[in-house]
This record gives structure tokens, C-alpha cells and sequence, in this order.
């Protein structure tokens, strides 16, 4: 599920780079899952 959420969210990103930062780096769990727009309906 992790890697789901981590490659919806690398996918998105307009910078891949920073996209790459912000995973590795996130402390704030719920934000990441809410910016990468995994489980929205499309």
C-alpha cells in the first residue's frame, strides 16, 4: 500500500526531484497521501 501511495505521489509531481525529498523525508503522513490523490475516484 505504501509503495502505491509513494508512486501516486511521484507521478504527480511536477518537480520529480523534490517529489523524491518529500517521501523520504515526510513526517506528516496524512499529507502525503492527501497530495498524491491516491483513492480518488478519476
Amino acid at each position: 500500500m505504501g509503495f502505491r501511495i509513494c508512486q501516486a505521489n511521484y507521478q504527480n509531481a511536477k518537480d520529480k526531484k523534490q517529489a523524491i525529498v518529500d517521501i523520504l523525508n515526510a513526517k506528516d503522513f496524512e499529507r502525503l497521501l492527501a497530495d498524491s490523490g491516491y483513492g480518488r475516484p478519476q
